[in-house]
Parts: structure tokens; sequence; C-alpha cells
């Protein structure tokens, strides 16, 4: 299990994105995040995992599963 922290955004590549900016500037594609915590700008901490072998069509950084997240 993995734990990062940064700000939330929408990317807007084909359908449509969630993605988490971590606090060291690495974009990672958000797979099962909460439609609570589906907003801009927000920052929170997620738990979850990288999955290592998932693919897809945004391509804008590895796919984090998220487990739980946490508004700060």
């Amino acid at each position: 299990m993995a734990e990062l922290t940064g700000k939330i955004e929408k990317r807007n590549v084909g359908v449509g994105t969630w993605a988490l900016v971590a606090t060291d500037s690495q974009v990672y594609e958000l797979r099962k995040l909460s439609s609570e915590f589906q907003q801009p700008d927000l920052n929170v901490t997620v738990t979850g995992q990288v999955l290592e072998n998932a693919m897809s069509i945004a391509m804008i950084g590895p796919i984090f599963e998220v487990q739980s997240c946490t508004k700060i």
C-alpha cells in the first residue's frame, strides 16, 4: 500500500480522467476515485497502489488505484 499527497486535477484526454499531481510533481492517473473527491484543485492524501501492468488511453502517468482518500 502506498500513500501519495498532492492536488486533484481533471485532465481532458479522451472522455476525461482524474489525476493527482503529487508534491514531487509526478502525475498519476487515478482509478476508483470517489465522486466526493472529484474536484479540481482539491488537496488530498490518497492510499492505494500503483497498477504496474495497467494501461489507459490517457497516458498521463502511472495508474494509481485509490483505496482511500482524505481531504487536507
